[in-house]
């Protein structure tokens, strides 16, 4: 080991707590999110006044407590009125970090909003001030069919891209889960997201949405269905995805991948995990215009899962969730799987917002409706975002 090696095994050390190398399909996989206008490395060394705000009092890294190499770190909110860790992940470290921040400031700006709007029924609003239908806004929980007759709390957004207000239930804007009462809506975080700019953060919250709906159709397709989508992994060129085969291989970890067309004519990548020594799969998910990224993502996304149940650190893990046997009947082998050159050959076009939504209305998703959240004297944006034109598929998840 030369002098040079000694002193980065020690910073590593004091860093990080250990001196394990990446690797070596990490350092293959390109720059991820290349649509973004500020990179990972410049955004985060801006992001200290919106995490002291945000209440973040540490980011970790849980990176070594799996096999697998892949960066996860962890941001710690202690005061949380949702939850109290979020998790990100990367290509680097750097990439991990700003993952994990952007989760927590996207968590502290979604508990802190105040509703800004009547506390009416939903007939009480102006016809031009409310969506057509009451379920455009989310999933009306069964034990609450007396919506109709009651009162509801309204916060003000944006139709978008057109413009023009639009009220929406306050219950699908804030995940504050310590106030009192019995929402009509299933709560969630689904539509948060958060960028260096607005057009960022709103282009992460319908690239999610994106990715939700096409899964869940996805999921509803049943075992032949889900197998139809399957991607012949030996078509898969990328030379990170070929070494991480190798070392996922040499784990005993088999990786599976999918791939379905979501709106907007984006493609939609699925990648599941099993390892027969421990008792979950995991499924993880991504939309992006690139399948080259939408894989990588989607892979990280599952790696990101199997840490969260070893490390146990998320205070949303349900007690059995451990011992599940997870998504192990998923899209078994039918004989024919799909080419991934070919996936690539009809997403190589990267299409600005202005056409991705010229292209979501002319699938029929016409009426989004978007809320910034963002938090105040901060280089972070943040929006949450409706597209209710896709919620009867989310109502499966």
């Amino acid at each position: 080991m030369t002098q040079g090696d000694a002193a980065e095994a020690r910073r590593r050390t004091a860093l990080h707590g250990c001196t394990a190398p990446a690797p070596a399909w990490l350092p293959l996989v390109p720059p991820s999110d290349r649509w973004r206008a500020v990179d990972a490395a410049a955004l985060l060394s801006r992001l200290g006044p919106a995490l002291d705000w945000a209440g973040v009092t540490r980011i970790g890294e849980v990176t070594h407590l799996d096999r697998i190499g892949l960066p996860v770190f962890q941001a710690v909110r202690p005061m949380s009125r949702s939850l109290a860790v979020h998790q990100g992940k990367g290509r680097c470290e750097a990439d991990a970090r700003i993952s994990a921040a952007m989760e927590a400031i996207e968590g502290a700006c979604a508990e802190s909003v105040q509703a800004d709007g009547p506390l009416c029924r939903y007939d009480a609003l102006a016809e031009d001030a409310r969506l057509p239908r009451f379920l455009d806004y989310g999933e009306v929980r069964p034990s609450q069919s007396g919506w109709a007759d009651a009162p509801v709390r309204w916060h003000a957004a944006e139709r978008f891209p057109e413009g023009g207000r639009v009220f929406v239930p306050f219950d699908t804007v804030s995940v504050d889960f310590t106030f009192e009462g019995d929402s009509p809506f299933a709560r969630s975080s689904l539509g948060l997201g958060a960028g260096a700019s607005l057009e960022d953060a709103t282009v992460a919250a319908l690239l999610e949405r994106i990715e939700r709906d096409a899964q869940a159709y996805w999921l509803k397709s049943g075992m032949a269905g889900q197998a139809r989508a399957r991607v012949d992994l030996l078509t898969i060129e990328a030379p990170w995805f070929r070494a991480l085969a190798e070392h996922l291989a040499r784990l005993g970890i088999a990786v599976a991948v999918y791939v379905v067309e979501g709106a907007g004519r984006l493609p939609v990548v699925m990648c599941r995990l099993d390892d027969p020594g421990y008792a979950p799969s995991f499924l993880g998910a991504a939309c992006r215009p690139d399948p080259d990224d939408a894989l990588f993502r989607a892979f990280a996304e599952a790696a990101q899962s199997r840490l969260t149940i070893i490390s146990g650190a998320r205070d949303d893990i349900a007690p059995e969730e451990p011992t599940e046997a997870g998504h192990r009947a998923l899209g078994a082998p039918t004989g024919t799987s799909t080419d991934w050159r070919r996936v690539r050959d009809a997403y190589s076009e990267r299409p600005s917002l202005d056409t991705l939504c010229a292209r979501l209305a002319q699938d029929g998703v016409r009426d989004m409706v978007r809320c910034d959240l963002s938090p105040p004297r901060s280089d972070v944006h943040v929006v949450r975002l409706w597209m209710p034109d896709m919620l009867g598929s989310e109502q499966c998840l």
